[in-house]
């Protein structure tokens, strides 16, 4: 009985010094990922991941999973659609992050919009957290003002009034709001809070033809 004790005990020790081995792994990836070392990053998460699996802990691979989909998603979103929907299997929680940036990402490109809506349906649906029900409910009205569906979008922002983006967002009812001055200065504020923020502003430049502005954006110049 007492050899059984000391060895799980032993085996609690391995697994805590195992999972602060992950975490400190984990840190070194997201200081690389602060300098845009892409590859050795993802080599690094990728390691994360792998001791995860052996460790284990379903929180920390969705965790993992989730920094992996997040480092895929402006350089392929077919890898980034694959480590988030695997997300799913392991933790509820970091499952409300995965198909939320899954959905405000895909909704941007014309070929996986719909995609993105669904993913962002479900997401919405199986929320536990107030605070991403209405993260949620601000990029579904995005999406509808891209498809141009205003009573949809009209729906949407009457559960909106706890967001701190209501004023751009009744901004977006507008005819021809992508004319507005306001409009255009409240986007230029904005377009470093989020990438959906950034595409609007970016979607926005397009349209007044501001070439310059979208080069400075994007760091091209």
């Amino acid at each position: 009985m007492f050899a059984d004790m000391s060895m799980m005990k032993l085996s609690a020790i391995l697994d805590n010094e195992e999972w602060i081995f992950i975490r400190n792994l984990k840190a070194n990836a997201n200081l690389y990922a602060y300098q845009n070392n892409v590859f050795s990053v993802y080599d690094l998460y990728k390691t994360c991941l792998n001791h995860a699996v052996e460790l284990g802990n379903k929180t920390l691979i969705a965790e993992i999973l989730c920094s992996l989909g997040w480092l895929c998603l402006d350089i392929d979103l077919n890898h980034a659609e694959k480590y988030y929907t695997s997300v799913a299997r392991y933790d509820s929680q970091y499952k409300m992050l995965a198909f939320f940036n899954l959905g405000a990402t895909m909704i941007q490109h014309k070929d996986c919009m719909e995609k993105g809506n669904q993913y962002l349906k479900k997401g919405l649906k199986s929320y536990t957290d107030d605070f991403f029900a209405v993260k949620y409910k601000e990029v579904l009205f995005v999406y509808e003002i891209l498809k141009e569906n205003i009573s949809g979008a009209k729906r949407l922002i009457k559960e909106l009034d706890d967001s701190k983006y209501i004023d751009v967002f009744s901004m977006m009812l507008n005819e021809d709001y992508q004319l507005n001055v306001d409009y255009q200065n409240r986007l230029k504020k904005l377009k470093n809070d989020s990438s959906l923020f950034k595409f609007q502003f970016i979607k926005n430049c397009e349209y007044l033809h501001k070439y310059k502005e979208i080069c400075v954006a994007n760091n091209f110049i």
